[in-house]
């Protein structure tokens, strides 16, 4: 995979999701999980509801980095908003 992936710098520092497939997942009672490909810099867009991954909260403005304490998939580990 050497000569297809940069070994470094491939991975996001903060999260990303689609707001779509966390809201469906949640009104369908689903597991709430944040897939692999939305933690790639290079994926920018949901592969099934073809919008933007999102990378602010949308209450506090707030980038969510990838572990906290205060970690819940689907919420701001800042504010506590879905």
């Amino acid at each position: 995979w050497r000569d297809i992936l940069p070994a470094t710098n491939i991975l996001r520092k903060n999260k990303a999701w689609c707001p779509i497939c966390l809201e469906e997942w949640k009104k369908k009672k689903q597991p709430i999980y944040e897939p692999l490909i939305w933690s790639f810099k290079a994926v920018r867009f949901c592969g099934i509801h073809d919008v933007y991954l999102k990378i602010r909260c949308p209450l506090c403005d707030s980038e969510i980095p990838i572990l906290s304490r205060k970690t819940r998939n689907g919420y701001c580990s800042f504010c506590g908003c879905w």
